[in-house]
């Protein structure tokens, strides 16, 4: 009996082994895609009156380089729109830099911001969506 349940244990490992490595693609061969890194970006100052400027430095806005789309061109701009109380207004657009898509922009509070949350969003090529990045519209001095 004891060699019985040494048998069914092995056999559970193994099984176990067999199904991890089809679900990550690697454990025979094969290969396993990797996930891209999200692009990340943040505000400085975070807090701005209307008419302020806030400088967004971020990175990875870029075409994947490990799924299947490393062989799409690089992005040729992005276009950054304020965000604040359900309204959006076009900022402006720019060229994300270098193979890490990197992302340097001084960006304009718009003078008729009101006081409280808002937000620039980053608004990607089709397939990747956008990226809000959350500020602070500080009272007009």
């Amino acid at each position: 009996m004891a060699h019985f349940r040494s048998l069914s244990a092995a056999g559970i490992v193994a099984a176990g082994l067999v199904l991890a490595g089809c679900a990550s693609g690697g454990l025979f061969g094969g290969s396993a895609e990797g996930s891209c890194v999200a692009p990340e970006a943040s505000p400085s100052p975070a807090r701005a009156a209307p008419g302020g400027t806030i400088s967004l430095e971020g990175r990875y806005f870029a075409p994947c380089n490990d799924t299947n789309a490393h062989t799409d061109p690089p992005w040729t701009s992005v276009d950054l729109v304020w965000v604040q109380n359900g309204q959006t207004t076009p900022l402006t657009t720019t060229r994300p830099t270098d193979d890490l898509g990197e992302l340097h922009v001084d960006i304009t509070v718009p003078v008729d911001a009101p006081p409280g949350d808002a937000s620039v969003r980053v608004i990607m090529p089709d397939i990747y969506g956008s990226l809000d990045i959350p500020v602070t519209v500080a009272p007009a001095p």
